[in-house]
């Protein structure tokens, strides 16, 4: 798969999608693209994901297995990245397709929930 980011140019390495504009009052939230560095995840502790834009706040990682069951929620963190542990109940998940949606919030209460989308771990 290919990815791009919101000019078209190409970004080697790592899954992103471009968003949109979020207004609410006097604030704006923009948001270029979310990026998820290494997907499939190999040989990584860690999933590392980052929102590039202006406004940003915090950001929130929600992680389903594809059953629907939350396995992790990272809750809102302060800045824009975000990383989830490849871990659930304490112990290490299993090589897999996993879902997440990432939640951006502005700096005057806009919301922004991504799509749904996949994560592969491959250890």
């Amino acid at each position: 798969m290919q990815s791009f980011d919101t000019e078209g140019n190409p970004i080697k390495g790592k899954t992103a999608f471009a968003l949109k504009t979020i207004k609410n009052g006097t604030g704006t939230l923009k948001i270029h693209h979310i990026s998820l560095l290494a997907n499939p995840v190999r040989r990584l502790d860690e999933a590392h994901f980052t929102v590039m834009g202006q406004g940003i706040a915090s950001v929130r990682l929600e992680v389903f297995g594809l059953s629907g069951a939350k396995l992790f929620d990272s809750g809102f963190q302060a800045g824009d990245a975000v990383a989830w542990p490849l871990r659930t109940n304490n112990k290490s998940v299993a090589n897999g397709v996993y879902l997440y949606v990432l939640s951006v919030r502005g700096r005057e209460g806009e919301l922004f929930r991504s799509e749904v989308r996949k994560i592969i771990v491959l250890r």
